[in-house]
């Protein structure tokens, strides 16, 4: 009766908290997860300082980490980017390209595309004007929508604070989870861990790889001599995730106007430099850090990941792997359970 009584109060406590906090699903979800990252680094240090001066630390590193990739883009990629959607605008309105040369390569592959079923009318422009656009609202929502600095400020501040809350009372919502599902320790344990591998396995296989993969395309860009580097690296750090394609959604197109404006060597470096090094990144480094993150092969992780984005927005980069290793270590655990029954 006193077990059942507590399994009643804990789960009230849980509604309720849940009820103040259902405004805000997403961020509650990152600050959990920021929270499951960081608690081991905030226990470390409070056993040689005090717990606040602990938690500020960690708080603040978490903090700049965040902020600083976001300050980056605001004052180096922001100018160019306003720029470059003037180069995606007319390379829409123009046709892409300009000269003979390029002119004889689209009438080329206009013909053949005419010749596809259904083609017959729009030809190779009915192919590059989805593109164009689709190119163009990508980078005007990430300038309008995604750089609302009022907003983005005050999600972060209000993100924190829960982190800081989550981080405080871990103990005790340990405790009042295993209350609530009567679940043996080793198996909470068992499912933290494996969460907490997957969130690794987030930030370095696909966000630090993303950024290592933008920093050399935009490294390569400048010494080739491409407009608005930073803009085009922006864009290349946003599409890694692009199954089988990637960057080169990015430097290809990008290697094709320096050979049709006269740049030869430098497409040829340029092609060469992402076609090795940037796609080395992608094939070597991050297997190498989501080896040890998630117990799947890396295109069902890629899957997870994709479908948490078409489901929860960017939010879902983090929701779809840390979902698809609960449900992995949801089955083993229901595994070992029928092995020892």
């Amino acid at each position: 009766m006193h077990m059942t009584r507590n399994r009643i109060f804990c789960a009230l406590a849980f509604l309720c908290w849940a009820i103040l906090l259902y405004p805000f699903p997403v961020t509650v979800f990152l600050a959990l997860s920021l929270a499951c990252l960081c608690l081991p680094y905030y226990q470390k240090l409070s056993n040689y300082m005090s717990s606040r001066y602990a938690m500020t630390l960690v708080l603040l590193a978490a903090t700049l980490c965040i902020l600083l990739p976001i300050a980056l883009v605001v004052i180096m990629v922001l100018p160019q980017a306003v720029n470059g959607m003037k180069i995606l605008d007319q390379l829409r309105v123009s046709g892409w390209l300009h000269g003979p040369e390029a002119q004889r390569l689209l009438d080329s592959t206009d013909y053949y595309i005419r010749m596809v079923p259904g083609m017959e009318e729009g030809g190779v422009r009915q192919l590059t004007r989805p593109a164009a656009d689709l190119a163009r609202t990508l980078a005007r929502t990430t300038l309008t929508r995604g750089l609302d600095l009022l907003n983005l400020i005050f999600y972060i501040f209000f993100m924190m604070i829960l982190t800081m809350v989550f981080m405080s009372y871990a103990p005790k919502l340990y405790d009042y989870t295993r209350t609530i599902i009567k679940c043996p320790a080793e198996v909470l344990d068992r499912f933290i861990i494996s969460i907490r591998a997957s969130l690794r396995a987030v930030v370095t296989g696909f966000i630090l790889v993303a950024v290592v993969q933008g920093i050399l395309c935009g490294a390569a860009f400048t010494i080739a001599g491409v407009p608005q580097p930073a803009f085009w690296a922006l864009l290349a750090a946003f599409v890694t995730l692009i199954p089988f394609i990637g960057t080169s959604v990015i430097w290809v197109p990008a290697c094709l106007y320096l050979w049709f404006t006269g740049s030869t060597t430098a497409a040829v470096g340029l092609a060469l430099w992402c076609g090795t090094v940037v796609i080395g990144v992608d094939n070597f480094l991050r297997p190498y850090f989501m080896r040890g993150g998630i117990n799947a092969p890396f295109v069902v992780i890629l899957v997870a990941v994709l479908c948490g984005l078409i489901a929860f927005g960017p939010a879902g980069l983090v929701a779809g792997p840390v979902l698809m290793a609960f449900a992995l270590q949801a089955a083993r655990e229901a595994n070992l359970d029928e092995q020892n029954s």
